[in-house]
């Protein structure tokens, strides 16, 4: 914990007849001192809470409330989704299979002004589209609170009365919950604080004070104890069955087991209600989270009856891993290293290039920060280089189209010989996710590519306006503008904002601080979007008044043709946001 600057961490081992670890280390509150208590302080368990919201979905359908094949429009009204590319069933949605693009900004219940706002209004205005058809396995948080509202629908209250009335109170998980409820849950809440460490010492974050909109409860926020999520587990170690209570009826538990996903035979999937791997003989049910500071992670191994909560209040990687270290520590006989293969009789380069990772947003300017690009490179052996945000794997083939990586043993598989489409899948990961050959224009890169110049050329442009401000009276400088110039200067004065707010509502991104979504939106973020929306309006507008200075005559012919050079380069600017922003990957790759 140390080494990796984590203030606080909860862990609890179980079996199906007790607790075999249930310990807290660190502090829960850094700043005051305040030592974290595995048995209590309910920690944010993000996505973790998604296991929870499909354990209500599969109690509702084992009652026969709920049709897991049904249309999704059954139950909700079709305003609130997008599925004009395909029908989306209640499996789709507990299977991430619903086609739909990931949104952070202006997700639910962060919209502005969401209190005067019905949950249905909210969903409909900010709903994400559906980018693929379903069957494609693409995660989204979007889609569990579709569940939520699934759940009220057919119970006629809240999802969090749902949830606390049929699985938390019966399950005996007393310091769990979504908001507290009486003054000894209010202490234990305002005590486990998500963290961050600024180099020097812990501070609490901010953020981790600001209340969850509702909506936001069936993706990621539920807050438990350790010792709480223990007995969670021990429930699905004995078949839905907890101190004489029957939360599941065994086989809608054993149910919770199928795949729903799985796209090729090596690869990990998605069950109704984890992601599930293999590891030699056993396999596991995971689930990761991460929210407002806080990681946790579950892992069940019903083979070896035994299963693992960890959750910590400093959101760092390298704790989120504990829980793999202590299976891969359990499973060690059944983890066979890797011989690498170098005489598999075909060539890898062709596997080569960009990859878009499946998990993005593809229509509004968020793609900034949800688009994921994997670099494929060959090399000798015909192994495969793969880089994925600066992390690097090396791949070795097995067969034709599956590579295996002899750091982790986890599976690469490609969907064709000829390399064209491709879907990387990983085995013992996290989740199940596959990526396709992107084009070059919607990279990051190519986005930087086509501002860069623009605020150059913006920068230029005030600097000479503050010079003629400077050489000549303000009236003779209205008297020579024309309305064209007017319009370029606050084009460019738009530009310039939005690079300033932008780049300080990046800094958290670029630091690689806690990039979740209660830090993302911002208002910096929504401000600067705005701005360059702006910009893309404004630039035809002042390229029009260009055509009619050249069709009229107006001002000098020196100052017509930089005019003209400056509307053309926001013109470019604009297009090129256009194409990178609204045109699918699919029409340019």
């Amino acid at each position: 914990m140390q080494d990796h600057n984590i203030a606080g961490m909860a862990i609890s081992v179980v079996r199906s007849d007790g607790p075999v670890l249930v310990k807290g280390y660190g502090y829960a509150n850094a700043p005051l001192g305040i030592a974290v208590d595995a048995e209590r302080h309910p920690f944010h368990i993000g996505s973790v809470s998604k296991v929870i919201t499909s354990t209500a979905v599969m109690k509702l359908a084992s009652e026969g409330k709920i049709d897991l094949d049904a249309d999704v429009g059954d139950y909700l009204p079709r305003r609130i989704f997008d599925d004009h590319l395909g029908s989306i069933t209640v499996s789709d949605l507990l299977g991430h299979t619903t086609g739909m693009e990931e949104i952070y900004i202006n997700f639910t219940g962060e919209v502005p002004g969401a209190e005067q706002l019905s949950d249905e209004d909210i969903l409909a205005r900010h709903r994400p589209a559906q980018i693929h058809s379903p069957g494609r396995a693409s995660y989204t948080n979007h889609t569990w609170v579709l569940l939520g509202k699934v759940v009220e629908a057919v119970t006629g209250i809240s999802y969090e009365q749902y949830v606390e009335q049929h699985i938390l109170a019966p399950l005996g998980m007393r310091h769990s919950g979504f908001t507290p409820q009486t003054e000894a849950q209010r202490e234990l809440f305002s005590q486990a604080k998500g963290q961050t460490w600024d180099g020097a010492q812990f501070r609490t974050l901010a953020l981790d004070s600001q209340p969850q909109h509702h909506l936001l409860y069936p993706t990621g926020g539920l807050r438990s104890s350790a010792s709480d999520m223990g007995r969670f587990m021990r429930m699905y170690l004995n078949m839905g069955r907890l101190d004489g209570v029957q939360i599941l009826p065994e086989q809608t538990v054993m149910q919770s087991g199928r795949h729903l996903t799985q796209q090729a035979p090596e690869t990990n999937g998605r069950t109704d209600t984890f992601w599930t791997y293999w590891i030699g003989r056993h396999r596991i049910y995971d689930h990761t989270g991460s929210v407002a500071g806080f990681g946790s992670r579950m892992m069940i191994i019903p083979s070896l009856d035994i299963a693992i909560f960890i959750n910590f209040n400093t959101l760092k990687g390298a704790a989120i891993g504990l829980p793999g270290q202590i299976v891969k520590y359990l499973l060690a006989d059944d983890l066979r290293p890797l011989s690498p293969r170098s005489d598999s009789g075909f060539d890898a380069s062709r596997y080569t290039g960009r990859y878009m990772l499946s998990r993005r947003n593809e229509t509004s300017l968020e793609k900034i920060i949800l688009t994921q690009f994997a670099r494929v490179s060959a090399g000798d052996d015909n192994r495969l280089e793969v880089n994925i945000n600066g992390s690097v794997d090396l791949y070795y083939p097995v067969s034709e189209d599956l590579f295996q990586s002899a750091q982790t043993g986890d599976y690469l598989r490609f969907d064709g010989p000829d390399g064209g489409k491709a879907e990387i899948f990983s085995k013992g990961s996290r989740y199940l996710s596959f990526a396709h050959r992107s084009s070059y224009f919607h990279s990051l890169e190519f986005f930087l590519l086509l501002t860069i110049p623009g605020v150059a050329i913006a920068l230029l442009q005030l600097f000479a306006l503050l010079m003629q401000l400077a050489q000549r009276r303000r009236s003779e400088l209205m008297a020579t503008s024309t309305m064209a110039a007017w319009v370029l200067r606050v084009n460019a004065l738009m530009l310039l904002l939005a690079a300033l707010v932008l780049s300080q509502a990046f800094q958290p991104y670029v630091a690689k601080t806690e990039l979740i979504y209660k830090v993302f939106p911002s208002a910096g973020l929504m401000i600067g979007f705005v701005l360059l929306h702006v910009v893309v309006f404004i630039s035809p507008i002042s390229g029009a008044l260009v055509a009619m200075e050249w069709t009229k005559g107006l001002g000098d012919w020196q100052g017509r043709v930089a005019r003209s050079l400056i509307s053309l380069s926001y013109l470019m600017l604009s297009l090129g946001l256009i194409l990178w922003n609204f045109v699918p990957d699919s029409l340019i790759s």
